[in-house]
């Protein structure tokens, strides 16, 4: 309803001249001709002036977890991951977002003000989202309590993605920490990063066992209850690591069913499977192989790593990926039955001493 203006304290009539009445009704014909002239550069069946609504409609795009590729969640493998996501100036804060919104145990994660497209365009964003929270998780072994499926909702302005949780309480977050902090305590300072990594690797050797019930998977599993198939060997690895400012991933093959790790130390590849240097068959607490220990692509296919199907986290086949260094393959510690945390004897590693006392390589 259109509103008029009343004028009080007047019951005066106005005179409007001719003249003036002339030229007012020449400048209403010029105006209307111009809006019709606007009208008609608009698409039809749009008024002049209408602005797309923030939420035309909504669908929901979802991945079920039994269904989900490239997760190594509970049980599954990575596979060969094409180029889903070309980084551009939103990657590093859409990342930050998910990160974060997962961090707070976030119901629905809005990425609305990084994808402000059409909802056809918002369709393919939500596949580059679901990209991301897959590198989330698998760099990140502490987002244990993250299911692997997960839903996108999607529309014009619109972008929100909806996780869903296991089972698990800020309590155990809280263990979780603990745990690995007093572990991380342990190493001195003066640690190299090749004794960081035997450290660690016979700590979890030592402290884990086998799941022979195959239903336990995570670096929680893991570290807190010491019990897990290889993945959670492999998360809790990668951790612990990359908490100690080492470059450890995880390594999954789907053909030996198999998940283990890839180290990079002074600019060479070297793989670990502290799984397999930890024998489900063999019950003595004590015991800790090496032989699977900083090897190279022929040393791991030595101890009977022998598909060729070895997919990095991010989905890159790494058989042969610059792992052809043979530095540690023959270093006496790969017949060393027992944890060298605290050595009986002085081994000899290469020409370098291991001291007695602890893994610190002494020259």
């Amino acid at each position: 309803m259109r509103k008029t203006r009343r004028i009080s304290g007047t019951n005066q009539k106005i005179r409007i001249p001719g003249m003036v009445l002339l030229a007012i009704c020449v400048m209403c014909l010029t105006l209307l001709v111009d809006t019709k002239v606007m009208a008609s550069s608009v698409e039809p069946n749009v008024e002049v002036g209408e602005v797309e609504p923030p939420v035309i409609s909504v669908e929901y795009y979802s991945i079920e977890e039994d269904e989900a590729p490239y997760i190594l969640k509970d049980g599954g493998c990575f596979e060969a991951e094409p180029e889903l996501y070309t980084a551009d100036s939103n990657t590093a804060a859409v990342k930050a977002r998910i990160e974060a919104g997962l961090r707070a145990w976030e119901k629905q994660i809005d990425l609305s003000e990084f994808y402000l497209g059409t909802m056809e365009e918002n369709k393919d964003n939500t596949s580059k989202a679901f990209a991301l929270f897959r590198q989330i998780i698998n760099e990140n072994p502490d987002l244990f309590y993250v299911s692997s499926g997960i839903q996108g909702s999607y529309g014009y302005h619109y972008l929100v993605l909806i996780p869903t949780y296991e089972n698990y309480t800020q309590e155990d977050m809280d263990r979780f920490y603990r745990v690995s902090n007093e572990i991380l305590s342990r190493i001195p300072a003066s640690y190299s990063d090749l004794d960081k990594l035997l450290y660690l690797h016979d700590y979890l050797v030592t402290h884990c066992e086998y799941d022979m019930t195959y239903s336990k998977y995570n670096a929680y599993n893991a570290l807190v209850e010491g019990s897990s198939v290889c993945q959670g060997y492999a998360e809790a690895y990668r951790y612990l690591c990359s908490r100690v400012g080492l470059d450890v991933k995880v390594v999954s093959s789907e053909n030996l069913n198999h998940a283990w790790n890839i180290v990079a130390l002074n600019n060479r590849y070297y793989f670990v499977d502290t799984t397999w240097d930890d024998p489900a068959n063999i019950t003595d607490p004590a015991y800790c192989g090496h032989r699977n220990f900083m090897r190279s692509t022929q040393g791991m296919v030595e101890t009977d790593h022998t598909s060729a199907d070895w997919i990095r986290e991010d989905g890159v086949n790494v058989y042969s990926y610059g792992t052809d260094s043979t530095l540690y393959d023959n270093s006496d510690w790969k017949d060393k039955r027992g944890a060298i945390l605290v050595g009986e004897e002085v081994i000899k590693v290469r020409g370098i001493s291991l001291s007695p006392t602890s893994t610190k390589l002494i020259t």
